[in-house]
């Protein structure tokens, strides 16, 4: 880090302590932070410091659905902010810097950038380390009392698809993290909506009032999941997996399906199971928003040219044990010996 020395003086005492310190953490412990707090949600304490007044509580408004501010001390997680201070070689500016824990995942220029991965790796710490709920990668939003599903990664259309749905009327739960209890019951995450003009284009949150639509407020059943590709000019004709082949499809896309294995697993078919689980490719957003919103409402059995359901095969627990996700061999076959 190049700070000067001005900034690497005799570190304040925090009362604020990471679970897992490691040896390249040192350098960081020797900055003088001037302040902190902690953050808890899901379970989950995050700790957080600022190398510069300023910062503080403008990162302390900047918290997930669900988290709050905690007491200090130990914490799960540790994000450093650093604020660069004025160069002092003439036409050199300096790096803002985010870390998490020892690891860098945030530097820019400018700091509104950093802040942005702030607000970012704060929700991904509490995705990644819960062990209260279960976070899958998926856009959600509700109707008539079930919940959609929209799994998939950042850049995969989630957030335009779940904007559409809410524009015909559906109640947003996230564009971001589908957070399931062990009753397989989906909470919502509402934060405002990451739009993007383009794949390239920066991001701008959006509140959801924006859009006309509102926010839930209590837990759903999920009704419908789909997996879905975008496609210029795909017409949305998709097939019906079963839900042993959904529960494989949603494990590429949950936090903890590594981590904890059982537990991710054991949810995952209780959602699945309750489901209908469609997979295809889509072109518009806009054009299969009622078909879905019908899907809900008549458990699949309209608006869609469906295929027959697709078996669990010996190559989908192949690629399950290659990925550590230990399958329930005969779980499997005992529920595909009916279909």
């Amino acid at each position: 880090m190049d700070l000067p020395v001005s900034q690497v003086a005799a570190p304040r005492t925090l009362k604020l302590r990471a679970r897992s310190y490691t040896p390249c953490m040192g350098n960081l412990e020797k900055l003088y932070w001037v302040d902190a707090f902690a953050v808890t949600g899901y379970g989950v304490r995050v700790g957080v410091r600022v190398n510069d007044a300023t910062l503080i509580e403008r990162l302390r408004s900047r918290l997930p659905p669900g988290a709050k501010i905690s007491p200090m001390g130990t914490v799960d997680r540790m994000l450093s902010v650093i604020q660069a201070p004025p160069s002092e070689r003439r036409g050199v500016k300096n790096y803002h810097l985010l870390y998490a824990d020892h690891v860098v995942v945030g530097r820019s220029h400018r700091l509104d950038a950093v802040l942005d991965n702030y607000d970012t790796h704060l929700r991904i710490a509490m995705a990644e380390l819960s062990r209260r709920k279960l976070f899958i990668h998926a856009g959600v939003v509700a109707w008539k009392d079930r919940a959609i599903l929209l799994p998939g990664r950042t850049l995969a259309g989630k957030t335009h698809l779940v904007a559409e749905l809410i524009k015909a009327g559906a109640t947003y739960l996230s564009d971001e993290f589908a957070v399931l209890d062990e009753d397989g019951f989906v909470h919502p995450f509402a934060k405002p909506l990451s739009m993007r003009a383009s794949t390239t284009a920066p991001q701008v949150e959006t509140p959801v009032e924006e859009l006309g639509g509102v926010p839930g407020r209590k837990p759903v059943a999920v009704g419908l999941i789909v997996m879905c590709q975008f496609e210029a000019g795909a017409r949305w004709r998709p097939k019906r997996l079963t839900a042993c082949r959904g529960v494989l499809e949603l494990l590429d896309q949950t936090f903890l399906a590594r981590q904890s294995p059982e537990l991710a697993m054991n949810i995952l078919e209780r959602v699945a199971s309750g489901a209908t689980v469609l997979k295809g490719k889509r072109g518009d957003a806009a054009a299969m928003t009622s078909s879905l919103l019908d899907a809900v409402e008549t458990g699949g059995a309209a608006g869609f040219h469906l295929s027959r359901p697709m078996e669990i095969s010996h190559d989908d627990e192949s690629a399950a044990e290659s990925e550590n996700r230990a399958p329930d061999r005969k779980g499997y076959r005992r529920r595909n010996a009916g279909l």
